[in-house]
Parts: structure tokens; C-alpha cells; sequence
């Protein structure tokens, strides 16, 4: 058997860490993770002139203290029990101890379709990727033109660092090494799956601007890097910049920095920690319940009061 291809244990073996890295049980794991997107922010700017810099949203920024620490959370541990319980089903069910989708996504790029009709395996790569992690990443570009995205897109495939969805199997095996890099303590020298979202400069800035003066109703148009740019969505800006972004100073331009210290300071003093915390309830589901969560609710706060003196 190919020591290149994924067996169920290794596959559980990955899932365990995984359950151990959201569940803050590695020393520095959100610090580092942090690093891995300033590494990749660093890197796009090399290698596309129009890159400004960019900001993540998502897990683990809105569990992640000043320290570097990532919290504890007990749904990602119930969520990450029940999908190993998963894997160890799958195997017993299997003929071998390979997964059998490991062959398949070494010669084809992946996409909910085309394992929709496979019956190799109960255990599909979609949900496989659902469980690992990744990192979301805005990227602020001078422009937003289809030759401008294309470059992105080349350049994020070149410094392997694009989504999972391009090759499952790489993805996971990329996953490994680093969630084993941070078992031990070390620096990653490979990146997470990274979901690129593509925002313009100026529109970006003129919500910020917004978000300053007190407004809350905050839209900004993106496109994202799934199925070659094809999709052209908004996001709420307001929430995801209050809630989770997280920006790199040394990788952003002096501008975009600049707007986001003024949207801070604009924010917090126009509204309490108790508004902005109800606002961001309002706002999404999943942060209502995140904030549910003693440890997640105390660093959201701690940043907003970070802000408050500059942070």
C-alpha cells in the first residue's frame, strides 16, 4: 500500500488533533495560525501588485485571545467526537483500510458532484472537508477585475494555499502535517485551506468610514474564489469585521490600516461593549449561540476594549 494515500486511522488520527486544535489544547495554536495568515497576506502581496493586504474572518479569530490562545469550545468537541465515531463506522463497513476516496482525488479536482453517485464509501470528501479546518481570508485589492482575480487566483494555487475543494486528499494530508506541527509545538511550515474572498479598496474603506459614524446596516460586494470566481455575493461587513476580523498590520497598506483604527474608535464611541455585543446577537445565529460561551464572550469583549485604547 502507497504511503501517499489516506487510510481511516490516519484519517481519525488527523480528526482527533483536529478536536484537539479547536478545543485549545495546543499551546500557541491561534498565534500560529494567525502567523499562517499574515504568511499568506505577505505572499499575495509579493505576487499581485493590486493586493492592499486582507483580513480573516470566522474560526478561530472570534476565539482567539490576546495572548494567542485559542478557548475552549464544547460544541467543537461534541461536533468532532461524533464525526471520528463516523470515521470508525465507515471503516468497519469498508473492505480495506485505505480510504477508498484517496485514489480518486489524486487524479481529478474535487466538487460536491462527482462523488454524488459513488457508493465506494459512506464516507464522502465533503464531509470530510466540512470538519477540518481552514481559514477564511479577505483579500483588499486596488481593483476587483476579472485579470486582477485571475492573477489571485494563480498566485493563491502557486504558494499552495487555495481552498480544499481543489484537492481533498492534498487538503487533508496538508492538515495533518500542521495540526502535528502544532502538537509539537512547532511553527507550520504549510498553510490550512485557505477560502479567498476577493474585496475592493475603496468600497471597503467607505464602509468603514460608515461603520465609524455609527451605522450598523453595512453591506460590501465580494467575489470568491469557488468555481474560477464565478460567484459575485455580499457579505454583512459590519458583523464580520466586529465579530472576527482580524487584520495583520505589517501586511495591510497604511490606508487600509488607517480606516480600520477610525472605524474602531468610531465604533466604541458611539456604542457600548452591552450594544455592540447585542448587535452582533442580532446579527448572526452563530455567534449568539459562540457567545453563549463564557471564554468566547470574554474575548469579544476584551477586544472591543482593546479598541477602546487603540488596539
Amino acid at each position: 500500500m502507497s504511503r501517499d494515500l489516506i487510510t481511516y486511522d490516519r484519517l481519525a488520527e488527523v480528526a482527533e488533533s483536529n478536536r484537539r486544535y479547536l478545543g485549545g489544547e495546543y499551546d500557541g495554536s491561534g498565534a500560529m495560525t494567525a502567523d499562517i495568515l499574515w504568511r499568506v497576506q505577505e505572499e499575495l502581496r509579493q505576487r499581485v501588485p493590486q493586493v492592499r493586504g486582507g483580513f480573516g474572518v470566522g474560526f478561530p479569530f472570534h476565539s482567539t485571545t490576546s495572548s494567542g490562545e485559542l478557548v475552549a469550545n464544547p460544541e467543537f468537541d461534541s461536533y468532532n467526537l461524533g464525526f471520528i465515531d463516523t470515521i470508525t463506522k465507515a471503516k468497519q463497513l469498508s473492505r480495506t483500510a485505505l480510504w477508498e476516496c484517496s485514489p480518486c482525488q489524486t487524479e481529478a479536482d474535487f466538487t460536491p458532484t462527482s462523488c454524488s453517485d459513488c457508493t465506494l464509501t459512506t464516507l464522502k470528501p465533503r464531509e470530510v472537508m466540512k470538519a477540518m479546518p481552514d481559514v477564511d481570508m479577505f483579500i483588499v485589492c486596488e481593483d476587483i477585475s476579472p485579470a486582477t482575480l485571475a492573477t489571485i487566483q494563480d498566485a493563491a494555487i502557486e504558494g499552495g494555499f487555495t481552498q480544499s475543494d481543489f484537492d481533498a486528499t492534498g487538503a487533508i494530508k496538508r492538515i495533518g502535517s500542521i495540526l502535528d506541527s502544532f502538537a509539537d509545538s512547532a511553527k507550520p511550515a504549510d498553510y490550512f485551506p485557505v477560502d479567498i474572498h476577493a474585496v475592493q479598496e475603496k468600497p471597503m474603506i467607505e464602509a468603514l468610514q460608515d461603520i465609524a459614524k455609527g451605522e450598523t446596516d453595512i453591506t460590501i460586494p465580494i467575489r470568491s474564489m469557488y468555481a474560477g470566481w464565478k460567484r459575485n455575493e455580499k457579505i454583512d461587513f459590519w458583523f464580520d469585521f466586529v465579530f472576527s476580523g482580524t487584520f495583520s498590520p505589517d501586511a495591510c497598506s497604511e490606508e487600509v490600516m488607517q480606516a480600520v483604527t477610525q472605524e474602531r474608535n468610531g465604533l466604541t464611541e458611539q456604542y457600548s461593549n452591552e450594544a455592540i455585543e447585542s448587535l452582533v446577537r442580532q446579527k448572526s445565529l452563530r455567534a449568539d449561540v459562540l457567545l453563549d460561551y463564557s471564554d468566547t464572550r470574554q474575548v469579544f469583549l476584551d477586544k472591543i476594549d482593546s479598541w477602546k485604547l487603540g488596539g
